[in-house]
């Protein structure tokens, strides 16, 4: 299951934009008719990526929102402060400089807690990452 997913992630580093985000609306289709939920939050933030890139700004948001409420169902952190950056960005675009400070906020405060609850050799380079030193020391 996580190849479609790790392949999605490809055709979207790729440029392949249009490709991804089929691919991954083909993904989410699948495990809603099979009631699996475990990947379906990272397909689903994969396909607002490629939406947004394709300029389909207002489904990107309701994918956007889809995927975080997964991603909480699954009490997952890994993904969601990457989801509230991505509201932030579109936000701050749409001149929501409010809304964007407050999911801003909620992303720098799950980054804090991956961070106080991963081990001291390895904080580092998770704080290193572009996407997470975007978010907490942004320009």
């Amino acid at each position: 299951m996580f190849g479609h997913v790790a392949f999605g992630s490809y055709l979207y580093a790729r440029g392949e934009l249009a490709r991804a985000a089929e691919l991954m609306a083909e993904r989410t289709s699948t495990l809603r008719q099979l009631g699996f939920r475990h990947s379906m939050h990272d397909a689903l933030f994969i396909q607002a990526k490629a939406t947004r890139g394709l300029g389909q700004t207002e489904q990107a948001f309701q994918l956007l929102h889809q995927a975080r409420t997964v991603a909480e169902g699954l009490q997952s952190r890994r993904l969601p402060w990457q989801i509230y950056a991505m509201f932030s960005e579109m936000e701050m675009e749409r001149g929501n400089n409010g809304q964007a400070g407050n999911y801003r906020a909620q992303a720098v405060g799950i980054i804090e807690y991956i961070v106080a609850h991963t081990p001291p050799e390895f904080r580092q380079a998770f704080l290193n990452l572009p996407d997470v030193h975007a978010v907490i020391a942004p320009a």
